[in-house]
């Protein structure tokens, strides 16, 4: 997948990028609880923004966290 490609924010990844910009470590379950979704939809907002090059995850799968890598 090509790095950088311009993704398409719906209100879910909008959210989920202001949480992360506002220094708090956004969750798949933060997007499900907000927006009445299931989580294997936030999961896949989330890949979207990962795919896209927005964010990155840091550190280990249980205790790390995703940073925004492109502050637009």
């Amino acid at each position: 997948v090509p790095i950088n490609v311009p993704v398409k924010l719906n209100q879910r990844k909008k959210y989920f990028l202001i949480l992360l910009k506002s220094g708090k470590k956004g969750t798949a379950e933060d997007i499900a609880n907000r927006w009445q979704v299931t989580v294997k939809t936030a999961k896949r907002d989330i890949l979207k923004l990962k795919d896209a090059g927005r964010i990155r995850f840091d550190g280990a799968r249980k205790t790390g966290h995703y940073k925004i890598i492109d502050p637009q």
